[in-house]
């Protein structure tokens, strides 16, 4: 069983031309097993451009640092190692619509594991998505993404899900290579707490029609928070 943890703050700072700046702490976490995790922080950046009254371009960057541990166990010793990792990312959104691209482990940074290294290949992501009201308390909404690594290989998923008066919401996804086979997942959206918006995200993932992921199960747990406070700060 693989478990994954996404928690995400983040803050925008609006000026006179509705342009914006955005600044946000992501932590990752992956564990397989009892004995391996990966976990990442990075410090996020986002400068988001107003090219019309419904078309808009953002430029983002994160840099953080990536840290791999393997407990210790009756045959081998405890294993910390330490790199650091980032990416870049440019995205249009329009109306209903977004598209974006991103350099994921810019670096290539070599993680130490045991006598060999786990290296964090870089990679491109193509991603988007599309929203449709279906009426007025529900909408439609398809997301895909597209990764690219060296040397050539493509996978991605697609995702179709229900959104529920912009609060909850529930879909189905299903992803070759990094997807892990099909997922369920169910969320809410932009829940008024402490001041800010709260969203978080449960999904399971399944290795069903997938032959490379066969005996591998994952759950991934997602939390974002946004500050509000900020957002009229110019």
């Amino acid at each position: 069983m693989v478990r994954t943890l996404f928690a995400t703050a983040n803050a925008t700072f609006k000026n006179g031309n509705e342009n914006n700046h955005g600044i946000g702490l992501l932590f990752l976490s992956e564990k397989e097993g009892a004995l391996l995790s990966l976990n990442r922080v990075y410090l996020q950046y986002a400068y988001v451009h107003r090219l019309s009254s419904n078309l808009s371009i953002s430029v983002g960057v994160k840099a953080g640092m990536a840290k791999f541990t393997a407990e210790q166990t009756a045959s081998s010793m405890s294993l910390s190692s330490v790199v650091p990792d980032g990416a870049v990312s440019i995205e249009l959104r329009g109306g209903e619509s977004r598209f974006g691209v991103c350099i994921n482990q810019l670096l290539n940074s070599k993680l130490k594991a045991d006598v060999q290294y786990l290296i964090l290949k870089r990679y491109a992501s193509f991603y988007g998505s599309k929203k449709k009201d279906l009426s007025p308390s529900v909408t439609f909404v398809l997301s895909y993404a597209l990764r690219i690594t060296s040397p050539p290989t493509i996978n991605g998923d697609i995702t179709p899900a229900i959104l529920l008066k912009d609060r909850v919401i529930a879909g189905l996804g299903y992803g070759n290579g990094f997807g892990r086979g099909l997922s369920l997942f169910l969320g809410v959206k932009n829940l008024d707490l402490f001041g800010g918006r709260f969203s978080t995200l449960i999904s399971y993932n399944s290795p069903y029609l997938s032959s490379t992921l066969a005996n591998i199960q994952t759950v991934e747990v997602s939390v974002n928070f946004h500050f509000k406070s900020f957002d009229d700060i110019k």
